[in-house]
């Protein structure tokens, strides 16, 4: 198993493609930490999320958490 070093560095050097693969680790993150895993039901890349209202409102993922409250989360690489 690598660092997270390892795969950061391992990202694309063009930032906005960089910033894509980040937010897919984000959500690959939230969905399988044991703590996140418990708290979060379910979570999109904000061009997934049925009820998003543009392309773009500074916004990366949603998450629903356990109790179906939505979160708003801006990811930076």
């Amino acid at each position: 198993m690598g660092t997270f070093a390892t795969l950061y560095d391992s990202l694309s050097e063009n930032n906005h493609i960089r910033g894509r693969q980040f937010e897919r680790i984000c959500k690959w993150y939230l969905e399988n930490d044991p703590y996140y895993r418990l708290t979060v039901r379910e979570v999109w890349l904000w061009d997934d999320w049925e009820h998003r209202w543009g392309s773009d409102a500074g916004i990366d993922l949603v998450v629903e958490d356990s109790v179906g409250k939505a979160w708003a989360v801006q990811v930076k690489a």
